[in-house]
């Protein structure tokens, strides 16, 4: 009996080992935030006031007539609200910046340094829409959460974004 608790100690210290090896591994793997160059946004030269406007002509695909036809006959208010097709934390032109992408356009929100919650909407051409500087900021256990408003709609933005038309 006391040759199998023996074997049962060994048999555990030997594969506790491999254990805490596998934990430190996963560990290492952390992605980094990668670095994006967009020419065209120089954020040194942006207008220094805000230029916005409505948000729905730039954002959201063009619709076709059955799309409009349907929209009208369902009313539900799952138009309303609009996700990023893909989103995530990049820097951008040095800029810590929430990227939002969208079928027309690109949605930087600035996170961190001396353009801290300036927003701006680009088109994939490289032409700079908006420009927003006025938010309201929120902060939560889970985190800072930024809103910008525009003329049809709101920007909110925490570890992921969404846009609620009015």
């Amino acid at each position: 009996m006391k040759l199998l608790h023996l074997y049962v100690i060994i048999f555990t210290a030997a594969f506790s080992g491999f254990c805490c090896a596998e934990q430190e591994n996963s560990e290492s793997q952390i992605a980094e935030i990668q670095e994006i160059e967009v020419k065209e946004l120089n954020f040194e030269e942006l207008p220094d006031e805000s230029l916005i406007g409505d948000l729905s002509e730039v954002v959201k695909e063009k619709e076709s007539f059955a799309d409009l036809f349907l929209e009208r006959v369902r009313r539900t208010e799952s138009r309303a609200i609009m996700h990023p097709y893909a989103e995530g934390v990049s820097y951008v032109n040095g800029q810590l910046c929430h990227v939002g992408n969208y079928p027309q356009s690109v949605i930087y929100t600035v996170l961190e340094g001396p353009y801290y919650g300036t927003q701006t909407t680009m088109t994939y051409d490289g032409i700079v829409l908006y420009v927003n500087y006025e938010y309201h900021i929120e902060y939560t256990f889970g985190g800072t959460i930024l809103t910008h408003y525009y003329s049809d709609s709101k920007i909110i933005t925490g570890s992921n974004q969404i846009i609620k038309f009015y």
